[in-house]
C-alpha cells in the first residue's frame, strides 16, 4: 500500500510541484493550501509524512507543526520544513517544535525524493522496534501471571477447608489436599493412584449413581448431596461438586471433585425446620410489628412479621439503637417511654408516623415490660384509619372554603320551623344568621312566603321532593329591594323526607336592568332595519351596476327613501376642485319643475358648498344660511318650499371627489346627527364605486400597453430560439468509431446553452481525436444567443490551431473578451478531448473546465466518478494569471461519459425543490450502461419526473457518449 503524504504550501507552483514529482514516485499526495486546512486534512486521515511550509499566511509552518505534536493522535508523523529561510535560527526554531529535516528552496527533486524516502524508512523501523518491544512486554508480563497464578492455585488447595479431590477420566486420583485428610482420614500417599470409590466408599439415597454419572459426562458438571465413608467407617454426609477438566482444544482431561462435610448441618436441620414451622405459622397469623428492645433502646430481636412495615430492613436494625436510627425527637419519645415501662413495669402506649419507602405509615405502639433490661415493643399500622380520618378533615375543610368563597349567600334551612342552621359569610353580610329565619330576614316578614308572585322554594321542594328555582324580591340589611334568583335543593333523611332545604340566592338586579335595555335596543333596532335594508341595495346597486351615470342616479332615488328626503343630487367635481358637474338627481315631489339650473357650473368662492369640499366635513344648513347655493341648483319656486340642506362630501383617499346634496321640505321630516352618519356611509360607498371605475379605465389602458410589450417579448425570444436552434449541429454525429447523443431543452426566457463537437486531426502518431464540449453563456434572451454564437465561432477558430486542451481555453478567454467586456457576460464551458488508440482496449479522456459542471464518468461497471475540476469563466481574462487545471484518465469499453450543463442540476419542481449534484449523480448512477442513447434517454425521463412540466429559469442541456 502506497505511503500517504500530506504536502502544505501557500504557493500554488510550488504546491503543484510537490504534488507531481512525489505522485510520481508511487506516493499517494494530499495537498494544502493553508495551516488550517492542513489540521484539518491530518485529523480527517492520518498521513505518514507531512511536508510543511513555513512562510504562509494566518497559520505559520511552526504553529502548524506545534498544534500537531499535540495532538495525541498526530504527535507521531514526522513532519519536514521546506522553506526559502536560510538562517540557522529559522531551522534551529523548526526542530525545536518538533520538524525530523529541514528542506530549503528552491527545491532539488533528488534531495526531496531522498529525504522522504529516509524519514518514511525510519518511521517504518520505528514502528517495528515499538511494536516488538510491545510484545515482549506484554510475554514477560503473561508469564509472571501464570507464575503468581500457580503460587495462588497450590497455597489454596492447601489450605481450604473442603475437600478437594483431582482424577482422570477413569476416576484414579492425581491429587488429594490436606482438608480431605482431615476428612476422610486417609494420607494422599495412601489414596493416589487409587480409584475414587474404593476410598470414599459412597451410598446414594435420592439419586442412583448412575444417574449422576449420565448428568456428568453430559453437561460436564454434577452437584448434590452424597453419602461418604470415613476410614474408620462413619457415615459423612457430603456436599460434592464435581466438574470436568479440559485442555486448550477442549477435550476432556480429568475430573476435579470439591467435597464439603454437611453432617452437622444435617443433623440439626431436621430440628430447625419444626422448630421453624411453628414460628412461621404464628408470625404468619400476625400483622403487627413485634421487636425486642433494651433499656437504651438496642434492637436485640424482630420478628419476621410483615417486613414491609420495618422502617429499615431487620438486618440493618439488629443491634443497632434507636438514636442511630430515626430522627432526635422520635427517637427521644420511644426511649422515654421504654424507660418508663421498664421502670412502672406498666404498658405505655403512643402513636407515631415514619416515612417508609416513600409512603407515610402511621402506627399504634404498645410498650410492654419483658425484663429488667428489656421491653416488647409492638407496633400496629393504623394508616389507613388516619387517611380516612384526615380524608374527612380535609372534606369538611374542603366544604367549608368552598361555601366562603360563594359571592352569593349560601344557608340550609330547617323545614320544621323555617329556622337557619348553616349560613356562609356572604349570608351573613345580608343579616342572615342561625339565630332567625329565612322569611324575616329576607323578606322582612313575620311569615313564610305563600304569593303568586313570590313562591316559597322550601314549601315547592318539600311538596316535590326536587329542585326550585323561583325569582325573588329579597330586602338588604338597610331596606333596599334586590331581585335574586331562588335555588333551593332538598336534603332527605332515610327515611326519604325532605327535612332541610339548602338555599343559593343569586343577585339579579343588574340583569333585570339589563333585560328592560336589551328592550329598548331591540326596539331602536326595529326602526333601523329599514334603513339597513335600503343601505344595503345601494351597496349591491354599486356592485354589481356597470354603467357608473345609470348607478348614481338609482342611488339618489334610493337615498329619498332612506332619509325620508325630500330631493337628493350627486355632482362631481373636477380634477381642480373649481367646477361642480350633475351626475344624478331625483325629486320626491313638484315632478314638474326642473330642479337644475345648468349641468355643470364653476363653484362660487366662499360658498358653502367650497367650504364643506375643502373641509370635507359634512353639514346640516339650515335655509337661513343657504346663501348662493339654492339659486344655482334649483328652480326658484322649488327653491320656496326648502327648509334644510344636508351636504356630504365624496371622499377618496382623502381628497373630495363630489358632494351628495339632500333637502328636506318645510313641515317635514328634517335631518339630524344620525341622518348625517348614515348619509355618510353611502357617499363612502359612492366614493368607493366612482374610484374603483376610475381604476377599471386605467387599467385597460395600462393592460393594453403591456400587450403591446409582452407581444415583442415574444416575438424577441421567438427570434432567440430560433438562433439557438440554428446554430447547434445535430444531436447525433455520424461517428462510427463511437456513439455521442446531444440534447437541449431552452427554457422559457433563452438562456445561453449550447453544445458541440468536432473530429479533429490526427496526433502524430494517427490516432484519432474529438473534440466535445457543453456550454453555457450569460445572461437571457436575443443578447445571450448572439454571446452563444460568438462562443461557437470562437471555439471553432480555436481549433484550427494545434493547441493543448489547457492552451485552447487559454486561448478562448482572451478571444471572447472584446464581446463579453461590454455587457459584463462570459461563457462557462466544460471541454474533452478524446483520443482513439487503435488495437487497445481503451481511450485516452483529457478533461478541462471553464467554470461549468465537470462531467460524470460511468464505468461499464456501474461505477461512478466525478472529478472536481474547476477554472474561470471563459472572457473574464483570468486564465493568464491562474491557468486552468486538466484530468487524464482512460476509458475502456463500455465506458460513458456524462456532460451537463448547470440547468440540470439547477431544475426546479412545482414545490420549489431543486434536483441538486446529489440527486443527479443518483440519476446517472442508477441509468443504464447499454448505450449512450439509452442512458440519455433514462437521464431525460427521471429529470422530466422531478419537474413535472414547472416552468424552468434556465436551459437544459445534456451531452452523452459511449466509447
Amino acid at each position: 500500500m502506497s505511503k500517504n503524504i500530506l504536502v502544505v504550501d501557500d504557493t500554488r507552483a510550488n504546491l503543484r510541484f510537490l504534488v507531481k514529482i512525489l505522485t510520481q514516485q508511487g506516493y499517494r499526495v494530499r495537498p494544502a493550501s493553508n495551516g488550517r486546512m492542513a489540521l484539518i486534512a491530518a485529523q480527517t486521515e492520518l498521513p505518514d509524512l507531512i511536508l510543511l511550509d513555513i512562510l504562509m499566511p494566518g497559520m505559520d509552518g511552526y504553529q502548524v507543526c506545534e498544534a500537531l505534536k499535540a495532538d495525541e493522535r498526530t504527535s507521531d508523523i514526522p513532519i519536514i520544513f521546506i522553506s526559502a529561510l536560510h538562517a540557522t535560527l529559522d531551522k534551529v526554531k523548526a526542530f525545536s517544535v518538533g520538524g525530523v529535516d529541514y528542506i530549503t528552496k528552491p527545491f532539488h527533486i533528488e534531495e526531496v525524493i531522498a529525504r522522504v524516502e529516509t524519514h518514511l524508512s525510519l518511521q517504518d523501523m520505528q514502528k517495528k522496534t515499538l511494536a516488538h518491544n510491545k510484545k515482549l512486554q506484554q510475554e514477560v508480563t503473561d508469564r509472571k501471571i501464570v507464575e503468581k497464578s500457580l503460587y495462588y492455585h497450590k497455597y489454596l488447595l492447601d489450605n481450604v477447608s473442603d475437600a478437594v479431590i483431582s482424577s482422570d477420566m477413569n476416576f484414579v486420583i492425581k491429587s488429594w489436599n490436606n482438608a480431605a485428610t482431615d476428612m476422610y482420614g486417609w494420607q494422599s500417599e495412601e489414596v493416589i493412584g487409587k480409584l475414587v470409590s474404593e476410598i470414599v466408599r459412597p451410598t446414594y439415597q435420592t439419586v442412583s449413581r448412575q444417574k449422576i454419572v449420565e448428568a456428568f459426562f453430559t453437561n460436564g458438571y454434577w452437584k448434590g448431596e452424597v453419602i461418604h465413608h470415613h476410614q474408620d467407617g462413619r457415615a459423612i454426609d457430603i456436599l460434592a461438586s464435581v466438574k470436568m477438566l479440559n485442555d486448550n482444544a477442549g477435550n476432556p482431561i480429568g475430573v476435579v471433585s470439591v467435597n464439603r462435610d454437611i453432617t452437622d448441618y444435617k443433623r440439626t436441620e431436621i430440628a430447625l425446620k419444626c422448630s421453624e414451622a411453628e414460628l412461621q405459622a404464628l408470625f404468619a397469623a400476625m400483622t403487627d410489628l413485634i421487636m425486642v428492645l433494651d433499656r437504651n433502646g438496642k434492637y436485640l430481636k424482630i420478628a419476621p412479621t410483615s417486613p414491609e412495615l420495618l422502617y429499615r430492613p431487620s438486618t440493618e436494625l439488629l443491634g443497632k439503637t434507636i438514636s442511630k436510627v430515626f430522627s432526635p425527637s422520635l427517637a427521644e419519645m420511644f426511649l422515654t417511654n421504654i424507660q418508663q415501662t421498664i421502670k412502672s413495669g406498666e404498658t405505655s402506649t403512643l402513636e407515631y408516623n415514619l416515612n417508609i419507602n416513600g409512603n407515610e405509615h402511621w402506627f399504634d405502639a404498645r410498650i410492654s415490660f419483658l425484663t429488667e433490661e428489656t421491653v416488647v415493643f409492638v407496633a400496629h399500622d393504623i394508616t389507613n384509619r388516619k387517611e380516612a380520618e384526615q380524608q374527612i378533615q380535609a372534606q369538611n375543610q374542603f366544604l367549608y372554603t368552598i361555601l366562603e368563597s360563594l359571592s352569593s349567600p349560601f344557608y340550609v334551612i330547617n323545614v320544621s320551623d323555617y329556622s337557619i342552621e348553616i349560613a356562609n359569610s356572604a349570608a351573613r353580610d345580608l343579616g342572615i344568621t342561625t339565630n332567625s329565619t329565612c322569611y324575616a330576614l329576607t323578606h322582612k316578614r313575620d311569615s313564610p312566603c305563600d304569593s303568586l308572585e313570590h313562591p316559597c322554594p322550601l314549601a315547592i321542594t318539600h311538596n316535590t321532593k326536587e329542585p326550585a328555582v323561583v325569582e325573588h324580591l329579597h330586602y338588604s340589611t338597610t331596606g333596599e329591594p334586590i331581585n335574586v334568583e331562588v335555588h333551593g335543593y332538598p336534603i332527605l333523611d332515610e327515611a326519604g323526607n325532605v327535612v332541610q332545604m339548602i338555599e343559593y340566592s343569586i343577585d339579579i338586579t343588574e340583569r333585570k336592568k339589563a333585560e328592560v335595555a336589551l328592550q329598548q335596543a331591540y326596539d331602536d333596532l326595529e326602526l333601523r332595519v329599514d334603513e339597513l335594508g335600503t343601505l344595503n341595495l345601494i351597496i349591491q346597486t354599486l356592485a354589481t351596476v356597470t354603467n357608473v351615470d345609470m348607478a348614481l342616479q338609482i342611488v339618489a332615488g334610493t337615498m329619498l327613501q332612506l332619509l325620508k328626503a325630500g330631493g337628493a343630487i350627486i355632482g362631481l367635481l373636477d380634477n381642480k376642485q373649481t367646477s361642480l358637474t350633475i351626475a344624478a338627481q331625483k325629486l320626491v315631489t313638484k315632478e314638474t319643475f326642473n330642479p337644475i339650473v345648468r349641468g355643470k357650473f364653476v363653484l362660487p368662492e366662499q360658498s358653502i358648498l367650497q367650504q364643506v369640499i375643502t373641509s370635507k366635513q359634512s353639514l346640516i344648513v339650515p335655509r337661513s344660511m343657504f346663501g348662493r347655493i339654492i339659486d344655482l341648483l334649483y328652480d326658484p319656486e322649488l327653491a320656496e318650499l326648502i327648509a334644510c340642506l344636508m351636504l356630504v362630501p365624496l371622499l377618496v383617499r382623502g381628497r373630495s371627489i363630489g358632494i351628495i346634496i339632500l333637502h328636506a321640505y318645510h313641515n317635514e321630516h328634517g335631518f339630524n346627527p344620525a341622518d348625517k352618519k348614515l348619509a355618510e356611509t353611502v357617499a363612502g360607498q359612492v366614493a368607493g364605486a366612482i374610484e374603483l371605475a376610475n381604476m377599471f379605465d386605467e387599467q385597460q389602458r395600462i393592460n393594453m400597453a403591456l400587450s403591446v410589450v409582452n407581444q415583442r417579448m415574444q416575438d424577441e425570444l421567438a427570434l432567440a430560439q430560433e438562433i439557438q436552434r440554428g446554430l447547434l449541429p445535430p444531436t447525433e454525429p455520424n461517428w462510427p468509431q463511437f456513439e455521442l447523443v446531444c440534447y437541449t431543452l431552452p427554457a422559457h426566457e433563452v438562456g445561453g446553452d449550447f453544445y458541440t463537437y468536432h473530429a479533429l486531426p490526427s496526433s502524430p502518431t494517427d490516432n484519432e481525436r474529438f473534440a466535445i464540449a457543453v456550454g453555457d453563456v450569460s445572461g437571457k434572451g436575443v443578447s445571450a444567443a448572439l454571446l452563444m454564437a460568438t462562443s461557437l465561432s470562437q471555439f471553432d477558430a480555436a481549433l484550427l490551431h494545434p493547441f493543448s486542451p489547457v492552451e485552447r481555453l487559454t486561448y478562448l478567454d482572451q478571444a471572447m473578451m472584446p464581446y463579453t467586456r461590454p455587457r459584463n457576460q462570459n461563457c462557462a464551458l466544460a471541454y474533452v478531448e478524446l483520443e482513439l488508440l487503435p488495437n487497445s482496449e481503451f481511450a485516452r479522456l483529457q478533461l478541462v473546465n471553464a467554470g461549468c459542471i465537470p462531467p460524470y464518468i460511468k464505468r461499464a461497471n456501474g461505477h461512478i466518478e466525478h472529478h472536481e475540476i474547476g477554472g474561470f469563466a471563459l472572457g473574464q481574462g483570468l486564465a493568464t494569471e491562474t491557468s486552468y487545471d486538466k484530468v487524464s484518465l482512460d476509458l475502456h469499453q463500455g465506458d460513458l461519459v456524462v456532460l451537463t450543463s448547470d440547468g440540470v442540476v439547477e431544475a426546479t419542481n412545482l414545490t420549489g425543490d431543486m434536483l441538486g449534484f446529489g440527486q443527479l449523480a443518483q440519476i446517472v448512477r442508477d441509468g443504464p450502461t447499454s448505450s449512450a442513447s439509452d442512458l440519455l434517454a433514462y437521464i431525460k425521463e427521471q429529470l422530466f419526473t422531478f419537474t413535472n412540466q414547472a416552468d424552468q429559469h434556465d436551459d437544459m442541456t445534456i451531452v452523452v457518449f459511449q466509447v
